[in-house]
C-alpha cells in the first residue's frame, strides 16, 4: 500500500514536470489569444501618470545636477550649524523627505524624522533651496519620485 502511494506521487510529479517543460518550450506563454489579453491588461495596468515612486522603485533614479559628489558639496556649502544649537551643544541626525517632480523641481519638503527644532529647520531650509534635479524615469518617461535625505549635525 505504501508503494502504491509512492507510485502515484511519482506519476503526479512526472506529469507536472512534463507540463512545465512543455510550457517552457512553447515560450512560456498561454497561447495567442491569452497572450494578447495579458498584454492588453499589462498596458492598462500601468501606474497612473501622477503616481509617486520611491527612489529605489524607478528604472532611473533622480540625479542632483552634477551627480552625487556635487550634491554632497552643495549640502556641505549650504548647511549652517545653527549658532543657538551649537551653543546648546545639540547634535543628531535629521531626515528630510521630499519629492522630485517630472520637471526636476524639489517639492513637498517635510520632516521625516527630526532631532530638535533648530536642527530640523536648517535641514528643511537647505533642501528647499536645492536646484532642480534631473528627474527619475519609468518606462523612459519622467515621473515623480520620493526621496529622503539625512543630515548629520555633529560639532
Amino acid at each position: 500500500m505504501y508503494l502504491g502511494g509512492m507510485w502515484k506521487a511519482c506519476c503526479l510529479l512526472s506529469a507536472l514536470l512534463w507540463a512545465q517543460g512543455a510550457i517552457a518550450q512553447s515560450g512560456g506563454g498561454l497561447g495567442g489569444a491569452s497572450d494578447a489579453a495579458q498584454r492588453r491588461f499589462d498596458q492598462r495596468f500601468r501606474a497612473a501618470p501622477d503616481s509617486t515612486y520611491d527612489a529605489g522603485g524607478v528604472e532611473v533614479p533622480p540625479e542632483f545636477p552634477g551627480g552625487t559628489e556635487a550634491m554632497y558639496a552643495y549640502l556641505k556649502e549650504n548647511t549652517v550649524y545653527p549658532p543657538d544649537a551649537e551653543k546648546d551643544r545639540l547634535e543628531g541626525r535629521v531626515y528630510v523627505r521630499f519629492i522630485i517632480r517630472p520637471d526636476g523641481r524639489v517639492d513637498n519638503v517635510e520632516l521625516a524624522r527630526g532631532k530638535h527644532p533648530l536642527l530640523d529647520a536648517e535641514a528643511l531650509r537647505v533642501v528647499r533651496g536645492m536646484p532642480a534635479w534631473k528627474p527619475g524615469l519609468m518606462h523612459g518617461k519622467p515621473v515623480t519620485v520620493r526621496m529622503v535625505q539625512p543630515f548629520s549635525f555633529v560639532r
